[in-house]
């Protein structure tokens, strides 16, 4: 009976532990699904690093362009205000006359 007991002794140790292997196996299969979950996540992230990127382009680009036409209508605008100040002091005798009846 002292051989059979160690023979059996012997093969229980040697049988793995179910609860280290169910751990093992929980935790491959967790990590499994997490990697896939973040992989989603860092190719959305990326996704939104590219677009912002070509928003600040495009914004950049705008605000260039409204300099650009502010410059050219800044000096396209003193030509018209030379022009209508040219016309608003036209000399007349009845303006001259209704100015004098204003002003005493």
């Amino acid at each position: 009976m002292g051989a059979t007991a160690a023979r059996s002794h012997g093969t229980i140790a040697n049988m793995p532990n179910i609860a280290n292997i169910l751990k093992s196996e929980i935790s491959r299969v967790s990590r499994k699904e997490v990697r896939a979950e973040t992989m989603a996540l860092k190719k959305a992230v990326a996704a939104y690093r590219t677009e912002i990127a070509a928003l600040k382009r495009r914004a950049q680009a705008l605000e260039q362009q409204v300099r650009r036409l502010g410059k050219v209508g800044a000096q396209a605008a003193p030509a018209a205000d030379e022009d209508a100040a040219s016309e608003k002091r036209r000399f007349s005798a009845k303006g001259l006359a209704s100015q004098r009846r204003r002003l005493g």
